[in-house]
């Protein structure tokens, strides 16, 4: 298991089995992808807004 992979296995807080290669690689996609992180931009400008930060 390579680095990476065990710290995503220790910071994984969801009960039950350890999460899959495939799971890890999914979230690696998703958090790398484009689109997804201009919408978690505009969601966290707008959080920011609603409480005042």
């Amino acid at each position: 298991m390579s680095e990476h992979e065990n710290l995503y296995m220790m910071c994984d807080d969801s009960p039950g089995e350890p999460r899959t290669k495939e799971e890890i690689e999914n979230d690696r996609r998703l958090e790398n992808d484009p689109k997804i992180q201009a919408e978690n931009r505009e969601f966290e400008k707008k959080m920011k807004a609603l409480f005042g930060y």
